[in-house]
């Protein structure tokens, strides 16, 4: 009896550690999948945004276009432990990110024209990924452009909103985090963008 329980206790420490090793590598529960849904979490200040287009963007009674998400996987928005466990996500994204934009543009001072636009600030969407690597490392990708009503684009450019965030491991809310930050990163740079001021007229 007295040598029975050392030998148990080592058995299930044994077991216990391979159990532990074998689930870090994914080897015994297999890939994970985690999904979740888009929530607007930032911890940014819409008041970090540019006012300088504002003015102007009132008086060009801008409203929102169309935003397309042209990824090839739109239901994939992030992965976790080395890309291996997928991020998913039943929402759908362009008028998530669409709603998103309007509301820190609208936090700014501009008002988005409710009837009778003179323009359209419409967007492609072609990236929109958090990373789980020590960090949550988010970037989002815009294809940004302002019609006229008719449609003739004016003007356009891409902008690359990326940011990194701390904490706890697999956690949805440090996903959303992640890319609420990215997002936010560009409206900054749209609204701080000579070139958009000036196509605002």
């Amino acid at each position: 009896m007295f040598f029975a329980i050392p030998r148990m206790i080592g058995t299930l420490g044994a077991t216990l550690l391979l159990a532990g090793l074998l689930n870090a590598c994914g080897g015994a529960s297999g890939p994970q999948q985690m999904n979740i849904k888009l929530d607007w979490r930032s911890t940014d200040d819409p008041a970090d945004l540019s006012s300088a287009p504002i003015a102007a963007f009132n008086r060009a009674k801008v409203a929102l276009g169309t935003f397309a998400d042209l990824r090839a996987d739109k239901t994939r928005i992030g992965a976790g432990h080395d890309d291996r466990w997928p991020v998913r996500t039943t929402s759908d994204l362009a008028p998530f990110v669409r709603t998103e934009i309007g509301k820190l543009i609208e936090r700014r001072g501009g008002q988005l024209a409710a009837s009778d636009p003179k323009k359209l600030l419409s967007a492609d969407i072609t990236e929109f990924f958090v990373r789980e690597d020590n960090l949550y490392q988010a970037r989002v990708t815009l294809h940004v452009r302002l019609t006229d009503a008719a449609g003739q684009v004016g003007w356009e450019q891409t902008y690359d909103g990326k940011s990194n965030r701390w904490g706890g491991s697999w956690n949805p809310d440090n996903y959303q985090e992640a890319y609420s930050g990215a997002l936010f990163e560009v409206v900054k740079a749209l609204l701080g963008d000579p070139g958009f001021l000036a196509a605002l007229g």
